[in-house]
Parts: C-alpha cells; sequence; structure tokens
C-alpha cells in the first residue's frame, strides 16, 4: 500500500523508480540494522545468563532474558540492568566486592554494531561508566 501510493504521487516514471528504489534500499538497511541488534541482544543475553549463574546469582536465566531485552533501549536499558543486577548481588553477596561483580564487566555493543551495520559509533558514556564502576570493583 505505502509502495503504490509512493508511485502514485511521483510525477515521472525516473522519480517513481528512484522512489521505489530508495524505499527498498532503506527497508533492507533496517531489516539489517534490527537483525544485527537481536543477534547481538541475544548472544549478550546468553553470556549474562551463563555469567550469573557462574558467579552464583539467583535466576541466571531471568538476567539473560532482562539482558535481552534491556538492551533494545540504547543507555537507558543498561542502566537500569546494571542497577538491578547491583541491587540483587548487594542482597545476596555478604560481600560488597562480590555483590559488585556482575556489574564490573558490561558489554560494549555499539563498535560490533557500526561494524556490522556500516554506523561510525562513539559510546563515550557507556566508556567512561565501564572504567569507573570496574576501577571501583577492582578497589572493593
Amino acid at each position: 500500500m505505502f509502495y503504490e501510493k509512493l508511485v502514485h504521487i511521483m510525477p515521472t516514471f525516473k522519480d517513481k523508480r528512484n522512489a521505489i528504489r530508495i524505499s527498498y534500499d532503506i527497508e533492507r538497511k533496517l531489516s539489517n540494522y534490527l537483525f544485527a541488534i537481536t543477534l547481538i541482544n541475544a548472544v549478550l543475553g546468553i553470556a549474562i545468563g551463563v555469567s550469573m549463574w557462574l558467579l552464583g546469582m539467583p535466576n541466571p536465566i531471568l538476567f539473560g532474558v532482562l539482558a535481552f531485552a534491556f538492551n533494545f533501549v540504547p543507555y537507558l536499558g543498561a542502566i537500569v540492568g546494571v542497577a538491578i543486577a547491583a541491587l540483587v548481588g548487594l542482597l545476596t553477596f555478604d560481600h560488597t566486592g562480590a555483590a559488585l561483580l556482575p556489574v564490573r564487566n558490561e558489554p560494549r555493543r555499539d563498535f560490533s554494531l557500526g561494524r556490522t551495520v556500516g554506523l561510525a559509533v562513539v559510546d563515550c558514556g557507556h566508556v567512561g561508566s565501564g572504567a569507573v564502576i570496574g576501577c571501583c570493583s577492582h578497589l572493593l
């Protein structure tokens, strides 16, 4: 239906052909982006679930599913996921260093995504927060 309306409003055949070509190109690139994000999030969810299981956290599968879902929301999803992991870690373990161990190494999705989709991404917020959290957990 979108394509029919797009073809209908274009005045010349050349414009119609270009509009359809651009629409298909946008559709293909968006599909590649969503596939890459979903694949990265699935691998991340599995890695988080296994990591939480190895660290002795309760409900590691739940953490994997939450990591998969939250990682679709840039920045805020990672912050909420790390906050939940820190809270559960503090409630589960007696030692503060062990409690914050699950949040120490937050994965960096944006660089691998940039290579997959062709985006130039520099994510200073995650790099900075990862350095701070990593240094603090080493001190504890």
